[in-house]
């Protein structure tokens, strides 16, 4: 009598590896593509002179607008500033800011620096 041979079928097992790669690139994409602050926290700012008000509609004059501010806080999810001087805190957006390097015409800056 012959003997019987166990034959196994042969199963072809899903490649999870390439799953794995595209995820990867997908989590690569979405932090390339998170905002960055251009002001870090701490450094001096100016308020650019095209700015009407703040976010909270605070008005900005002529004399506020002369002044240094430090940068306090960054909301990254909106992407507004919260610049503290003395006693006043204001939220700008990035487009109403000015570095100090951008500001040549300033009187405080050529003492100071």
């Amino acid at each position: 009598m012959a003997a019987r041979k166990k034959v196994t079928p042969k199963v072809d097992t899903p490649v999870v590896e390439e799953e794995k790669e595209v995820l990867k690139e997908e989590k690569k994409e979405k932090n390339t593509k998170k905002k960055t602050q251009k002001y870090a926290i701490g450094s001096i700012v100016f308020i650019a002179k095209e700015a009407e008000a703040d976010l909270n509609g605070f008005k900005l004059f002529l004399p506020y607008k002369k002044s240094t501010y430090t940068v306090e806080a960054y909301d990254e999810n909106t992407g507004v500033y919260s610049l503290r001087r003395l006693n006043l805190l204001l939220k700008l957006k990035e487009s109403d800011i000015v570095a100090p390097h951008e500001k040549s015409d300033s009187s405080l800056m050529r003492k100071q620096f």
